[in-house]
C-alpha cells in the first residue's frame, strides 16, 4: 500500500469508497458483466452509509483520491469519472450543491498528498447540470464540445445570464450544519439574553463564518421548527430582535432569503407543507422589514444569490405568494 493511501484507512466512508472504486476499475474489461455487476450491486452499500452533507462530502474526496491514483488521467479517464458522479448523483449518494462546494473549496486531498490537485475531471458533469464555470484542462474544453447541448442546459444558461447581468455574481457558500450551541441559545427564551447570542456569533465569526446572517437565520428558523406548534408564533416574534441587529451587514436581505432556501429544502415534508412554510417566513420578514417587497420581486424574476440548486427548487413554492405580493400597493 502506498504512503498517502495508508493514511487514508482511518477516514472509514472515503476508504469505503475508494476501495470500491479500486476493485471495479482493477476487474478486467473482458469481464464486463462482473464489472458491471460490482458497480450496481455495491453503489447500494455505499449509499447506506449516506445520512448528511459530511457523507457526501466524503464520497467526492474518495472519487478525487480514486481520480489522482489513476496511471493514466486523459479524457477517456475525464468521460470515466462522469459515469461514475452521475451514478453517484443518481443514488442520492452525492447532491449538487455540496459537488460545488467541494469543487470550490475542499483542500482534503491536497493536504494529503502536499501539492495542489486538478479537479478537471469534475467539470463536464458540472457543466452537464448547467453551472458556467471556467474550465482548467484543454482535454476537457475537448470533451465538453463534444456533449450535444440539451434543453435543460440551455434552459439553466439562458437563467444564469440574466442573472448575471442584472445581479451580482452568485456566490457559493458552503452549507454547514447548524450551530447547536445557537440553536439552543434560541431556544432558551428565559435564560439567554440577546447580548450572549451576540457575544456567540462574533467568535464564530472571527473564526470561520463569512455571512453570518445566513447561519443566524438557519439557527433561528431550526429552533422555531422544533418548537410545539402553539409556541411557534410566540418563538418568531420573540428573537427576530437577534436578526434585526445585524441589518448593516453586505447583503442582509440575501442571506435571509437563502437561509429560508435551505431550511425549506432540508426540512422539506410535502409540497404543501413548502408551500406554506416559505409563504409565512416571508411574510413574517416583510412584516418586521427584515426584507422589502422589491427584493423578494427581484429575488424571483433574477435568479439564485449563492447556489441556485437551492433556489430553483424553492422559487416553484413560493410562486403563490409572489402573485398574492404582486397584488398588493
Amino acid at each position: 500500500m502506498m504512503k498517502d493511501e495508508d493514511r487514508m484507512e482511518n477516514h472509514g466512508l472515503i476508504t469505503l469508497v475508494f476501495s470500491y472504486l479500486q476493485t471495479w476499475h482493477q476487474t478486467k474489461s473482458n469481464r464486463g458483466k462482473h464489472k458491471q455487476l460490482i458497480l450496481n450491486k455495491h453503489i447500494l452499500t455505499v449509499k447506506q452509509y449516506i445520512t448528511g452533507r459530511d457523507c457526501e462530502r466524503k464520497v467526492l474526496i474518495a472519487l478525487e483520491f480514486f481520480f489522482n491514483k489513476l496511471k493514466q488521467r486523459g479524457p477517456t479517464e475525464v468521460e470515466m469519472m462522469t459515469m461514475l458522479l452521475q451514478l453517484f448523483f443518481d443514488h442520492h449518494c452525492i447532491s449538487m450543491p455540496e459537488i460545488i462546494d467541494w469543487y470550490s473549496n475542499e483542500k482534503f486531498i491536497d493536504q494529503l498528498i502536499g501539492q495542489k490537485v486538478d479537479k478537471c475531471w469534475a467539470e463536464p458533469f458540472i457543466n452537464q447540470h448547467g453551472y458556467s464555470i471556467k474550465f482548467t484542462n484543454p482535454a476537457v474544453n475537448e470533451l465538453i464540445n463534444s456533449i450535444p447541448s440539451s434543453p435543460r442546459t440551455s434552459s439553466v444558461s439562458t437563467e444564469q445570464s440574466s442573472t448575471q447581468s442584472n445581479w451580482k455574481t452568485p456566490q457559493y457558500v458552503r452549507i454547514r450544519k447548524p450551530f447547536k450551541n445557537l440553536v439552543k441559545f434560541f431556544k432558551n427564551l428565559s435564560d439567554t439574553s440577546d447580548v450572549t447570542i451576540h457575544q456567540y456569533v462574533e467568535i464564530q465569526h472571527r473564526k470561520n463564518i463569512d455571512h453570518r446572517v445566513i447561519m443566524i437565520v438557519r439557527c433561528y428558523l431550526k429552533a422555531w421548527n422544533e418548537c410545539v406548534s402553539n409556541e411557534k408564533n410566540k418563538f418568531l416574534l420573540s428573537r427576530v430582535s437577534i436578526i434585526e441587529y445585524y441589518k448593516n451587514d453586505p447583503d442582509f436581505e440575501m442571506q435571509i432569503l437563502f437561509a429560508i432556501e435551505i431550511f425549506l429544502l432540508q426540512n422539506k415534508k410535502n409540497d404543501n407543507w413548502s408551500i406554506e412554510t416559505i409563504s409565512t417566513l416571508l411574510q413574517f420578514f416583510l412584516d418586521q422589514n427584515c426584507i422589502k417587497k422589491e427584493t423578494i420581486l427581484k429575488w424571483n424574476s433574477d435568479g439564485h444569490f449563492y447556489n441556485d440548486v437551492y433556489y430553483k427548487e424553492t422559487k416553484g413554492f413560493a410562486q403563490s405568494f409572489i402573485q398574492q405580493l404582486m397584488l398588493r400597493n
